[in-house]
């Protein structure tokens, strides 16, 4: 794959460690030493034990940064303290690149030297702007810049990447949210937390996203009450908090009966029968408190 890279006129290669084998760390250097000496390309290593269950060792990352051809690593093991460690054994010019957006701006405190990233794919500005605010000394500007990000990136990590990223770049525009077995399309409960983070931030930060949210069909899902944060429900969890909050007695539901209650700029009606199974429905209303002006709206899940 190297060559073939190489032939199709790559700069470098990101390779990772090799998976389902378990292979010690003799065998993975000398996998990576392979790769280097097969082709001319400059070799990246990935290093992500949570998908490949066994990793690379300090030392043995050590021993591979003195192959010249191999120049840096991407790494996503989790370690926030791994790049000042590794400093001391690999020297200044290796490169030490965080492949977690999460511990990003703790990883450039640690000398990594910077990142490889999901999140910049939908915020390339927020993301550029932060490791520069970093590098120029701004740590409050820095930290401030990180909040976003790590909004963004808990949102497309929600599920299992790239399928939220992927979901994200189509509600800009950019790509088909459509994913290949193994893996499907994102659930409708993370579509609206997705489009919900991507559209505030596209209000707040347009400049340093990388398009424009295009439907706001889902984000408007989330402003039912124009509260920010929404719990899902089921309707016997919905009816009991409505209890406690209006103070009077739902003791059980005798017979078929309609909930009609006016919402911002709608009515919304959801029959509810007494023997309909709770999980068959729900109710979106605020994580913190009852919806304001009484509205409640019913969906299918």
């Amino acid at each position: 794959m190297t060559k073939d890279a190489e032939a199709a006129g790559a700069d470098a290669v990101l390779s990772v460690v090799p998976y389902y084998n378990k292979p010690t760390q003799l065998g993975l250097y000398a996998h990576f030493r392979e790769i280097a000496q097969s082709a001319g390309l400059p070799v990246i290593l990935y290093d992500v034990p949570s998908r490949t269950v066994c990793g690379l060792g300090d030392e043995t990352v050590a021993r591979l940064a003195e192959i010249p051809r191999i120049i840096g690593l991407k790494d996503a093991a989790g370690d926030v303290t791994r790049p000042a460690r590794l400093r001391a054994l690999i020297g200044p010019d290796f490169r030490l690149l965080s492949g977690d957006d999460a511990f990003a701006l703790a990883y450039f405190a640690q000398r990594g030297d910077g990142c490889i990233s999901v999140t910049s794919n939908v915020a390339p500005g927020l993301c550029r702007n932060m490791y520069l605010a970093w590098k120029q000394g701004h740590l409050a500007r820095a930290q401030r810049l990180a909040r976003p990000v790590a909004q963004l990136t808990t949102a497309l990590f929600c599920e299992s990447n790239p399928v939220p990223l992927k979901y994200a770049l189509n509600l800009l525009g950019l790509t088909p949210a459509r994913v290949r077995p193994p893996l499907v399309e994102l659930s409708s409960r993370s579509q609206v937390e997705v489009a919900g983070v991507l559209t505030r931030l596209c209000d707040e930060y347009s400049e340093d996203m990388i398009g424009e949210v295009r439907d706001h069909s889902l984000a408007s899902r989330r402003a039912v009450t124009g509260w920010a944060r929404y719990r899902l429900l089921s309707v016997s969890q919905a009816l009991a908090r409505i209890y406690r909050l209006c103070n009077f007695a739902i003791k059980r539901v005798p017979s078929p009966w309609t909930l009609r209650m006016r919402g911002p700029g709608r009515k919304c009606q959801r029959s509810i029968r007494a023997n309909e199974p709770a999980h068959n429905s729900y109710l979106v209303i605020p994580a913190s408190g009852a919806p304001r002006n009484g509205g409640i709206r019913s969906q299918k899940p």
